[in-house]
């Protein structure tokens, strides 16, 4: 898990009166390992969707994109004027 929920999760630790909402998840992954999520996450009922270059994971037939696993990839920036590409998976903390 990454960006807002991986935040609040850290902040929870500290105070979790001050844990930020947000309504989707941003899961990082290793690009050769998005075949394998496909086929994990499907299991569970989410639907795989690519628009715009984006990679997501639909909770069901009727979820909106807005509340969508939404993918970024271990290596790559997501946006070009990133100043760093996201962490490799190995890269973690446990809460």
């Amino acid at each position: 898990m990454i960006g807002g929920n991986a935040v609040g999760a850290w902040i929870e630790q500290v105070d979790d009166s001050a844990v930020p909402s947000t309504r989707d998840v941003d899961l990082a992954i290793r690009r050769n390992d998005l075949e394998g999520v496909k086929e994990a996450l499907a299991t569970v009922g989410f639907i795989y969707c690519h628009a715009k270059s984006i990679d997501t994971f639909l909770d069901g037939t009727d979820a909106k994109a807005r509340d969508a696993v939404h993918i970024v990839f271990a290596g790559d920036k997501v946006r070009e004027e990133d100043l760093a590409p996201v962490p490799d998976v190995a890269e973690f903390t446990s809460f």
